[in-house]
C-alpha cells in the first residue's frame, strides 16, 4: 500500500507584485539611450498613474510601468521620484523630490498571509524579506554612466552613498487585526557594526512605527562601492560598520532581511516607507550628501516586496510530497494507492498548508490516537487498511426491509460487523438491494512499514 500526502507547501507567503497591465496610462515619459553613440534613440517609456493593482499605494506615490525599447525590461511596481532630462541641460520633477526623511507610508501589500505557530521547531527557519530598489542618478539607470548620462553625479553616488536604508513595518496581526508583535532592527542600523543580537533584532508586542526596522543597501568594502544603482535587491542589515570584511554568513546567505519565526501564530502585515536615508563611508554625517545628492537623483522606484519561509541557513525548503508504505498482503496481484492533502508531518511546517490545527491555540496537530496507538494519521489509516485487506472478509449481498439509516448491520448467520458498499432502493415495495462487507476493528500488530518520509 502506497499512501501519498501532498502537503501543499507555500514557501512564498506574501508578495506584492504589480501587473504591468493593471498600470494606467495617465502620464507617458520618454527616456532616451543618452551614450555617446546613441542619443537619439529612445531608451524606454514611464507610465505614471494612480492605478494599478498588487500594491496599495501612498497619495503622494504613483504606479509605474516601464515599456522597453533599447533599455531596461517591463516592470511594474511603485515610484516615488522620476525626473527626466529636457535636453536643454535642465530637467522636470514628475513626482516627489528623493528625500532621505522618513515617517509615511510608501506602499503596503494588501495580502496578509497566515503564519503557523510550529513550536520550538520555528527555530529551523526564518522569513526572508526582500524588495527592488531603483535609486540612481543617471538619466537613464539602464546604461552605463558616461558623459551624457551623469557620469560625475555616479562617480557621487558611490562615493557618497555607501550605506543605504529603507523604512518597513511588519506586524503581526491576531483575527481580530490587533496587533501580536512588530519585528524590530533599529539597533543594528544605529550601530558600527553588523550587531545582530537578539536584543538587536527581535519581535516586540505591539504596533510598530516608522524607524523600528530598516531593509539595507550596501556593497563590497562600502568604501568607493554603493549598493544603489539599476535595480537591486536589499542585503542583511548592517550598522555603519566599516571593518574590511563582514562575518562569513553575510556572503554565503542570500540577499535578504532575514527575520525570526514569532513564537505565536498570526497574519502578517507588510508595510514600506518613503525616504532612502544614505551615509558616506568616510563620514557619515557628510553635509553635501544631505544637500548635493538628494537633489540629483533621477529615480526612486520599487517593486516586488517578497517574504518567503527558508531554513534557519537561507536555503529553499523541500516541498516534495510525503510517502507511506507498508505491506497489506504480499500476495495480492494489485497494489492499493490512496493520495490526501490533508495530513500529518513528522515535524511540522510553517509553510505546509494541507495541516490540521488544534482550534483552541492554531497549533499544528501531529499525533492522533487509535486503537491503543498513537501515531501519524497516514501511518493509522494504513494501519485500518491493513486490518480490513490482510485477510479476506465476506461479502453479502440480496434483498432487505428498507433500511431507516447508514450504519453498521450483523447477519444471524455470518456473524460480525458489515458496512453498507451500496444500495438501490424500492420505494414501492418499501425494499433495498444491498451490497455489504464485513469490516474488523483496527489492529496496527503486523504491519510492516516501509517508510521513506
Amino acid at each position: 500500500m502506497k499512501l501519498t500526502f501532498s502537503p501543499y507547501e507555500k514557501t512564498t507567503l506574501l508578495k506584492g507584485s504589480v501587473d504591468p497591465k493593471s498600470v494606467g496610462e495617465e502620464r507617458k515619459l520618454t527616456t532616451r539611450v543618452y551614450t555617446e553613440s546613441a542619443a537619439d534613440e529612445i531608451g524606454f517609456y514611464t507610465y505614471l498613474s494612480d492605478k494599478g493593482t498588487g500594491l496599495e499605494k501612498g497619495d503622494k506615490a504613483k504606479f509605474f510601468k516601464i515599456e522597453p525599447k533599447f533599455s531596461g525590461s517591463e516592470e511594474a511596481g511603485v515610484a516615488w521620484t522620476v525626473q527626466t532630462f529636457l535636453g536643454t541641460g535642465s530637467y522636470i520633477n514628475y513626482l516627489q523630490p528623493a528625500t532621505s526623511e522618513t515617517g509615511s507610508l510608501l506602499m503596503k501589500v494588501p495580502d496578509k498571509p497566515y503564519l503557523t505557530y510550529i513550536g520550538y521547531n520555528r527555530t529551523n527557519y526564518k522569513l526572508k524579506l526582500n524588495l527592488y530598489l531603483l535609486f540612481d542618478v543617471r538619466y537613464n539607470p539602464f546604461e552605463e554612466a558616461q558623459v551624457q548620462n551623469e557620469e560625475g553625479n555616479w562617480d557621487r553616488l558611490k562615493n557618497w552613498c555607501n550605506f543605504a536604508y529603507v523604512p518597513f513595518i511588519l506586524t503581526l496581526r491576531d483575527p481580530d487585526g490587533k496587533a501580536i508583535y512588530h519585528w524590530g532592527n533599529k539597533g543594528v542600523k544605529s550601530s558600527n557594526s553588523f550587531a545582530h543580537t537578539s536584543s538587536n533584532c527581535k519581535w516586540v508586542a505591539g504596533e510598530g512605527s516608522w524607524g523600528d526596522a530598516w531593509l539595507c543597501w550596501y556593497q563590497g568594502n562600502r568604501k568607493n562601492e554603493t549598493g544603489l544603482g539599476g535595480w537591486q535587491m536589499n542585503k542583511q542589515i548592517i550598522g555603519y560598520y566599516r571593518g574590511d570584511k563582514l562575518p562569513l554568513l553575510f556572503d554565503k546567505m542570500d540577499q535578504a532581511e532575514y527575520i525570526d519565526m514569532p513564537d505565536k501564530p498570526g497574519y502578517l502585515e507588510l508595510q514600506i516607507g518613503v525616504g532612502v536615508p544614505c551615509y558616506d563611508y568616510g563620514d557619515k554625517n557628510n553635509p553635501e550628501l544631505r544637500l548635493d545628492i538628494y537633489e540629483r537623483v533621477r529615480w526612486v522606484l520599487y517593486k516586488d516586496p517578497t517574504i518567503s519561509i527558508v531554513d534557519k541557513f537561507s536555503n529553499s525548503l523541500d516541498t516534495n510530497d510525503i510517502e507511506h508504505s507498508a505491506w497489506i498482503n504480499r500476495s495480492a496481484k494489485e497494489e492499493l494507492k490512496i493520495d490526501t492533502i490533508l495530513g500529518t508531518l513528522k515535524d511540522p511546517s510553517p509553510a505546509a498548508q494541507g495541516q490540521l490545527f488544534l482550534t483552541s491555540d492554531k497549533s499544528v496537530k501531529n499525533s492522533f490516537y487509535r486503537a491503543g496507538v498513537t501515531d501519524l494519521l497516514e501511518r493509522l489509516l494504513i494501519g485500518t487498511a491493513y486490518s480490513n485487506y490482510s485477510t479476506r472478509h465476506n461479502t453479502l449481498s440480496g434483498t432487505t426491509t428498507l433500511l431507516p439509516s447508514f450504519g453498521t448491520y450483523t447477519d444471524t448467520n455470518e456473524p460480525g460487523k458489515y458496512i453498507l458498499l451500496g444500495e438501490t432502493q424500492h420505494l414501492s415495495e418499501d425494499e433495498s438491494e444491498i451490497v455489504t462487507a464485513q469490516f474488523d476493528a483496527d489492529n496496527f500488530e503486523g504491519v510492516e512499514f516501509d517508510e521513506t518520509v
